[in-house]
């Protein structure tokens, strides 16, 4: 198989280069017609994974001259053709803009099928910058609009693509449906190239579904299409698929074989592909005991993608490039890939939150619009009718009483569909709390699947003090999860009630380090407060230091007790934790965890002090906010 895929390339790539040096030239005598924009178009795709500037120079060309001959289907596919230039060069802010512009022009000539295909494209656009959300917005608008105009081979491509966003949320059941429903659509539209990528697709969800043998024959089928169809890059996509699996499944060994052979062909591949490739053999090579070569690997293509917007991609490097120095022991290169790591995560499930607040709060918005515009009309025809039956009752008496009950039933209907717009209206803000608790869950359900990464890895690390700083983080992470658990199961969705969360945050610390409550015993003095999330995650960050410190360093055989105490009095919220242990060494140099509380006190804007006396106490004090942080009568 190897021997074939180079050939392919060979070809392809021989043919490519001949085809555009011929058009360069061919250029020069072209008159200004819709020819050469299409001259331009295909230069530009052409040359986007080798001179991405160059790309860029000739679809601008091409959106130029199009825009000149009013040639719309040139302006659109120059303007596409951009856009996937800009995504090569990961810049997806640009690309989206592009994007939009063509899907704006192909609603205005009512270009369906068109507008079924840039629905698709900003999909991915927003894929691979890791807004699920979004893509699956746009990737649902080209279902639904290809399902209306009866295309069955882009319906096909749109229930793929939906497909894809399953697969990348977790959900691989929904996933392996979706692919089978889209490879029996492209079966009757006999679409090769879409059925190859369905039966692909299917096979990753299936490896992640734990089916080994149904992965590896989806994957058999996938390959088989692409040899027929001589399409020698997707035949090494398989081979990074083939990969992805082994690794799924621990066969690490055989994961390294595929994927040292797809490097083979590294000339030949796009930047994206490479970066995925690497990611994996990486992966691979650090569970096989093989740490520098991984970090090498690694810091191949970290250059290029850590000031990327690929946030999926990124956190999988970051968080390989932790692990890798976890196990060479190189504690402080690791913190720095891990906080990365974390901050891309943070930044998926923020973009995703704030995408969908956007998209509610524009329905909202809109829909209060149209009930004030309906509103101005009402009023506007009650004053028409107003005036219109003064002049008439001075003729007619009689006519009085036709207009007066003609004004009555008039105002009843007005009334019932005010009435109705007043239920819209309640039911957008009903739906609007239902999305923020589901928000809320899933950024818990996020922080849990860290929490269970951390976990597995610290099983394969036989470092203690590595073990112990892996367990440090799960604390952390779960210290966070907390919060967004409290918010979705309560009524508040803004605040958080201090006592219960400090609470359950000081169990799971005390069972994480298995502590026995008779040897070290736990008293808190908390007031009913409330807080919001902003004070509440570095306020339990900062709990979660001084408690892990204190079960670990303060007491000695005999035990002792922590005291917690959380008040708040003229605006100002105090926090006091103290132990009776042993008190710490005087002039020792501040670790870790003294660093992190003094990052999240200063996003408290707070001041904090620490004695040394019979044990440590430390006290934080910071100003409330005047709507959340207050005692509760």
């Amino acid at each position: 198989m190897k021997v074939l895929i180079a050939a392919l390339l060979f070809i392809s790539f021989s043919l490519c280069c001949f085809g555009n040096d011929s058009l360069i030239v061919a250029l020069r005598s072209m008159p200004n017609d819709t020819n050469k924009v299409w001259a331009y178009r295909t230069l530009a795709f052409d040359l986007m994974d080798a001179d991405t500037d160059t790309a860029q120079f000739f679809a601008t060309k091409g959106i130029e001259l199009s825009r000149k001959l009013d040639f719309y289907p040139g302006i659109i596919k120059s303007l596409l053709v951009s856009g996937y230039v800009f995504e090569t060069d990961n810049n997806f802010n640009a690309a989206l803009k592009q994007h939009f512009q063509a899907l704006e022009i192909s609603n205005q000539i009512g270009d369906e099928a068109m507008t079924c295909s840039i629905y698709n494209i900003i999909g991915f656009a927003y894929y691979y910058q890791g807004d699920l959300a979004n893509a699956l917005t746009y990737f649902d608008k080209a279902e639904i609009l290809c399902a209306e105009i009866g295309d069955q081979a882009a319906y096909g491509q749109a229930l793929n693509n939906i497909g894809v966003i399953f697969k990348a949320d977790g959900k691989y059941a929904e996933a392996a449906e979706t692919y089978r429903k889209s490879i029996r659509v492209k079966e009757l539209q006999q679409d090769s190239s879409g059925l190859a990528n369905s039966w692909f697709n299917l096979a990753i969800s299936e490896s992640y579904l734990g089916n080994e043998a149904e992965s590896i024959s989806a994957f058999e089928i996938a390959r088989n299409i692409y040899l027929q169809k001589g399409d020698s890059a997707n035949v090494i996509s398989v081979l990074v698929g083939y990969g992805q699996t082994f690794c799924h499944f621990d066969r690490y060994p055989e994961a390294i074989e595929v994927l040292s052979e797809a490097l083979t062909y590294e000339k030949h591949i796009s930047k994206p592909t490479l970066y995925l490739i690497v990611s994996y053999y990486a992966q691979a090579l650090r569970f096989t005991g093989e740490y520098e070569e991984a970090l090498r690997q690694l810091n191949r293509i970290y250059p290029d993608v850590k000031d990327s917007d690929r946030y999926v991609l990124l956190r999988m490097v970051e968080l390989e490039l932790a692990s890798c120095y976890v196990n060479l022991k190189r504690f402080e290169e690791a913190i720095p890939h891990y906080d990365r790591m974390l901050a891309f995560t943070d930044t998926i499930n923020n973009a995703e939150k704030r995408d969908v607040l956007q998209e509610l709060q524009t329905q909202y918005q809109t829909k209060e619009k149209e009930a004030t515009i309906a509103l101005q009309q009402k009023d506007i025809e009650f004053q028409k009718r107003q005036k219109l039956f003064l002049s008439i009752a001075v003729i007619l008496a009689a006519a009085l009483l036709v207009f007066a009950l003609f004004f009555a039933l008039n105002k009843i209907k007005t009334n019932r569909v005010l009435d109705a717009q007043k239920k819209v209206i309640e039911g957008a803000l009903q739906d609007k709390e239902l999305l923020l608790r589901e928000i809320h869950h899933r950024v818990k359900n996020n922080l849990q699947v860290v929490s269970s990464l951390l976990s597995l890895h610290s099983r394969n690390i036989e470092d203690a003090e590595a073990q112990d700083a892996m367990l440090e983080s799960r604390n952390r992470v779960q210290a966070m999860a907390l919060i967004h658990e409290s918010l979705y199961s309560h009524d508040d969705l803004r605040n958080i009630q201090a006592s219960t969360y400090i609470e359950r945050l000081c169990s799971n610390i005390f069972n994480s380090y298995k502590i026995d409550p008779e040897k070290i015993a736990l008293s808190t003095k908390i007031d009913q407060l409330k807080l919001d999330i902003d004070e509440t995650v570095p306020l339990g960050l900062i709990i979660n230091e001084l408690i892990t410190n204190a079960v670990k360093y303060a007491f000695k055989e005999d035990g002792g007790t922590i005291h917690i105490a959380l008040n708040a009095d003229n605006n100002v919220v105090t926090l006091s934790v103290a132990d009776n242990g042993v008190g710490y060494a005087e002039g020792a140099k501040p670790g870790f965890g003294t660093r992190l509380i003094n990052s999240f006190a200063k996003k408290l804007r707070a001041e904090w002090s620490v004695l040394n006396d019979a044990g440590t106490t430390v006290t934080i004090m910071f100003p409330s906010k005047e709507k959340s942080a207050h005692p509760q009568v």
